[in-house]
């Protein structure tokens, strides 16, 4: 099995844009992927089952453990985090609660930090009203020096030029719109591992 994972780490503004990723992937996309969406424990399920009516990929509710499989998107409920361990060849996770008055922030931290013991993380960050990316600045700093790769989703009126050569900025992410991001994951998809910074037009 590959030891790459993507997260989808999404704010309130965020489903929308989970689903289009995760119906924008290949059927054949095959790598495991874990959703991480800020949301009442009521709505995982209504959610989860939403997005599977129009991805061609196998979505999971991770309530309690599970075996991690490429090819399946694993979704969180929120005030907890996947914690990765390894069973014989595979690798299979389970949920552990947050600590009372931790919030999504920390959520997201701590399945990247869980997930960096044993994968190399794609995170993604998706939102509509914009994310403030800096509460993460710790976690993305580990991130960057384990060679993990940040893409924030620019959905929120800021404009890239799709020919730059460029659009990581100082701070170590990528900026893309949801169309490239798309497009970079189903890249990756059965294939070596590339950095976005070396693509043609990122």
């Amino acid at each position: 099995m590959d030891n790459k994972i993507v997260i989808l780490a999404a704010s309130l503004g965020g489903p929308a844009l989970v689903n289009e990723i995760l119906s924008g992937l290949n059927p054949s996309f095959d790598l495991p992927i874990l959703v991480l969406q800020q949301m009442e424990s009521d709505f995982s399920e209504p959610l989860t089952q939403a997005w599977s009516k129009t991805s061609g990929l196998r979505l999971v509710r991770l309530s309690g453990e599970a075996d991690i499989l490429s090819g399946r998107a694993y979704v969180i409920p929120y005030a907890a985090y996947p914690v990765i361990s390894r069973q014989g060849q595979g690798f299979y996770a389970h949920c552990r609660a947050l600590e009372p008055g931790e919030n999504v922030i920390r959520q997201w931290e701590r399945a990247i930090e869980a997930c960096l013991k044993k994968y190399e993380v794609i995170l993604v960050l998706l939102s509509n009203a914009g994310l403030d990316i800096y509460q993460l600045d710790e976690s993305l700093r580990v991130l960057r020096e384990a060679e993990g790769l940040i893409i924030r989703c620019c959905s929120d009126g800021i404009e890239k030029d799709r020919n730059s050569s460029d659009n990581a900025n100082d701070s170590g992410w990528l900026e893309m719109d949801i169309n490239q991001i798309v497009e970079y994951l189903n890249r990756i998809s059965r294939g070596k591992f590339v950095s976005a910074r070396d693509e043609p037009g990122h």
